[in-house]
């Protein structure tokens, strides 16, 4: 997403101010749940508990489709 927006205002689109910072904290959001998402295959896979894990990420899915309504 970081990359989407660079690339966006390298063509000279501009995006205001609060609609910036949204689309900051969905790119960070979506890198967490990403990060999150991995390390519980990781850990499904060492045979570890995940129940943190499948706590957080339905948590993190909703914060990036609130934000994403939000967005539009």
């Amino acid at each position: 997403m970081e990359d989407i927006l660079g690339r966006a205002k390298s063509l000279g689109i501009k995006f205001e101010k609060e609609i910036e910072k949204d689309l900051d904290r969905l790119s960070e959001l979506q890198e967490l749940l990403d990060d999150a998402e991995r390390h519980r295959t990781y850990l499904e896979e060492e045979g570890e508990d995940t129940t943190l894990h499948d706590e957080v990420i339905p948590k993190l899915r909703e914060e990036i489709h609130a934000l994403s309504k939000k967005i539009q």
